[in-house]
């Protein structure tokens, strides 16, 4: 795939590019700006034509039970993670239509289950699945798949924040899950590959 990396971690987005072999673009942009997001639909359909997949990853987590969390703290992350996911959606589906293609968003497994302190988190990561089971219903007729991936733990930026802030968290972890271990960004890659290809053409509103 031709693919066009955007976000706003542009080493990281950089350094990606040096690992494909194929046409890749790197684009600036923050999915809490509508103009920004936008700007991300016109340069792939203006470079290769037509955009197949969407791979709607970005997001951010706030450590605050809700009792403790403030407006700003509580807005900043339904903002990025669910509201990003809405006007991502709301720029890409049109040009999906047009391909058949497939939208994927990154919820969490805590979009299903709750945790202590991170109440915002949470019920972004559930305004997630709840959209992505909309979006499927809404457009199935138009050809498009609307799925997402719900990791467990997974080593990350944000794991490494955890990590700083509480020495014992990997450990505390591992008590909770079954295989012993933490895993790892590219264990993601498989799921989000199927989802992307014709090998899951009659899967939708899944998480």
């Amino acid at each position: 795939a031709s693919v066009v990396l955007a976000g706003i971690d542009v080493p990281g987005l950089e350094e990606t590019t040096t690992r494909r072999d194929r046409e890749t673009l790197v684009a600036v942009r923050d999915v809490r700006h509508s103009e920004m997001v936008e700007a991300t639909v016109v340069e792939p359909t203006a470079t290769f034509g037509r955009i197949d997949t969407v791979a709607r990853h970005a997001g951010i987590t706030a450590r605050k039970a809700i009792v403790d969390a403030s407006d700003v703290e509580i807005e900043e992350v339904l903002d990025v993670n669910l509201k990003g996911t809405m006007r991502i959606a709301r720029e890409t589906i049109p040009e999906l239509i047009r391909t058949g293609g497939s939208f994927i968003a990154t919820s969490s497994q805590l979009g299903q289950v709750g945790i202590s302190g991170a109440g915002a988190y949470c019920a972004s990561k559930s305004g997630i699945d709840g959209l992505v089971r909309q979006l499927a219903i809404e457009h199935a007729g138009d050809g498009v798949r609307v799925n997402a991936i719900a990791p467990g733990v997974i080593y990350t930026p944000i794991a490494d924040d955890l990590r700083e802030t509480n020495p014992d968290w990997a450990e505390e972890k591992l008590e909770r899950i079954p295989m012993n271990r933490i895993g790892d960004p590219e264990e993601i890659a498989g799921p989000a590959v199927f989802l992307a290809s014709d090998d899951s053409s009659y899967v939708t509103g899944h998480i």
